[in-house]
């Protein structure tokens, strides 16, 4: 679902209103939502849940908190968000790790391969990109 569908159904609401509304208000059904949004040539081989995924995974990427991504979804628990969603927290070592490979990544690394006028058994220098 592109962005402007997103801005155009939640102009005018506050957080907590229902972003797809039905035209006298509440919910909508699936097949009105879909013809509403266009779905057929937005969704990119999507199903509507998948954008449910899409905002926790993203929620919690930002550092949204988990108590408040469960609210949102209206999960019954915080345990079940986290069993859901958790895996796309990581850990300080996660973050770490990948700190450090980007890093290295930045740097460029040496690899060795030789040169056709050195010969098959003299290595050369080279920096990838």
């Amino acid at each position: 679902m592109d962005t402007q569908v997103a801005r155009r159904w939640s102009a005018g609401k506050q957080p907590s209103d229902l972003l797809f509304t039905a035209p006298q208000g509440g919910w909508i059904s699936l097949s009105n939502w879909r013809r509403s949004v266009r779905w057929s040539r937005t969704s990119r081989g999507r199903r509507p849940h998948d954008t449910r995924h899409t905002a926790a995974t993203a929620w919690l990427a930002a550092g949204v908190d988990v108590k408040t991504v469960q609210t949102w979804l209206g999960h019954a628990s915080v345990e079940l968000t986290l069993n859901l969603y958790g895996h796309h927290l990581g850990t300080d070592a996660d973050r770490a790790g990948i700190a450090r490979f980007n890093r290295t990544l930045g740097e460029g690394r040496t690899t060795r391969r030789p040169t056709t006028s050195e010969g098959h058994g003299a290595p050369t220098d080279t920096r990838a990109p």
